[in-house]
């Protein structure tokens, strides 16, 4: 069985694992979610710049929690407003 270009079945298996578990209530130690979510990040960054589709598909996750994620993100990353804006174009 092949994966798509660049990907690798067995993680594409562990992820569909990890997601599984999650979900149903499964939780990670602080240091580990936060290793994780940055590779993610990264990852979908990657993905975003070639054109790969949207990181999240429509309603997966509720706006609320988008939006507490990505305000802490930025608060993480030392994001100014001018910053924003200009990523924007604003």
């Amino acid at each position: 069985m092949e994966g798509r270009p660049g990907g690798d079945v067995e993680l594409d298996g562990l992820a569909e694992a990890l997601a599984e578990a999650l979900e149903g209530g499964a939780d990670l130690a602080a240091g580990s979610r936060r290793r994780l979510f940055a590779a993610l990040v990264r990852l979908s960054a990657e993905r975003q710049r070639v054109g790969d589709g949207p990181p999240l598909p429509d309603g997966a996750v509720p706006i609320e929690d988008v939006a507490l994620t990505a305000a802490e993100m930025l608060r993480a990353s030392s994001v100014t407003s001018f910053e924003l804006a200009a990523l924007f174009n604003v």
